[in-house]
């Protein structure tokens, strides 16, 4: 496999919506990488928020570069018992 460098600027990337940075085959404008991994970037204004459904069998790491985050997501281990609650 030939190496490759690619670099993409999201300097004026919207606020509040995740842009797709990477991903295996490059779609919808991103970055190819040779990885079975999507990555994107998402710039929050304090107060914003965004949602991201994981394909099933998929997984999910949050990393924060700047500010705070208060990231939620079900535990997929964690069952319901009947009544609705844990």
């Amino acid at each position: 496999m030939k190496p490759g460098y690619a670099e993409k600027s999201m300097k004026n990337a919207e606020s509040g919506q995740l842009h797709l940075i990477t991903s295996k085959a490059g779609r919808d404008g991103s970055i190819a990488i040779h990885q079975d991994a999507d990555l994107y970037l998402g710039k929050l204004d304090a107060g914003q928020g965004v949602t991201h459904t994981l394909t099933p069998g998929r997984h999910a790491w949050v990393h924060v570069a700047e500010g705070r985050s208060d990231a939620q997501w079900p535990d997929p281990h964690r069952r319901r018992r009947r009544g609705g609650q844990q």
